[in-house]
């Protein structure tokens, strides 16, 4: 936890997500805000996409918070791709892919709708991989230059892998900025 007290206001008080590595208490004039700078960057502001055949569920977070939580559901009628053999299988299998691929477009809209109003720096998307895969064709460029798909094998998929993914796009904006101003000084 960190807390700031300054005389003739409220104390500012901000649970930090992992565990501070040393216990440091401050009497001073200015706060010291490294560790809370550290814990706010690496919570960016994100959208985790589980995608099934018939839909998704969409979770939008922001400063390690719950902002969003949304189920899309499309049409679940004809999902599955028969096997009735003879001249009309090839049918039923078109029939259900065109169907996947409705939901998924369905779907897209709505996380880039979501990502769009969270100005999310990234999506993680897991899920049955043709529904990943019609999801990623139908999303907006500017939300599929932010999309990463998630394809670990851990049994906490996607919460662990997202979390090594907003770590990852952390580190890349941090190396940038660092090499934008590194001659600056």
């Amino acid at each position: 936890v960190v807390l700031i007290q300054c005389p003739g206001a409220d104390t500012f008080v901000e649970f930090l997500d992992d565990e501070v590595s040393n216990d440091l208490v401050v009497v001073d004039t200015l706060p010291r805000l490294g560790v809370l700078l550290e814990s706010r960057q690496r919570s960016i502001p994100h959208v985790m996409v589980i995608a099934d055949r018939a839909g998704a569920d969409i979770l939008a977070i922001d400063g390690g918070s719950l902002v969003t939580a949304l189920d899309v559901e499309g049409s679940t009628e004809f999902i599955h791709r028969g096997h009735p053999g003879g001249f009309s299988q090839r049918r039923y299998q078109q029939r259900a892919e065109n169907l996947w691929e409705s939901n998924a477009a369905q779907t897209a809209e709505a996380v880039a709708k979501v990502a769009r109003d969270l100005r999310a720096r990234l999506v993680a998307v897991a899920g049955d991989v043709r529904a990943v895969a019609f999801l990623k064709e139908h999303l907006p460029r500017d939300v599929a230059a932010i999309t990463q798909e998630l394809t670990g094998q851990s049994d906490d998929l996607p919460a662990a892998e997202t979390v090594r993914a907003t770590a990852d796009v952390v580190a890349r904006e941090t190396v940038e900025v660092i090499r934008a101003h590194r001659d600056a000084c």
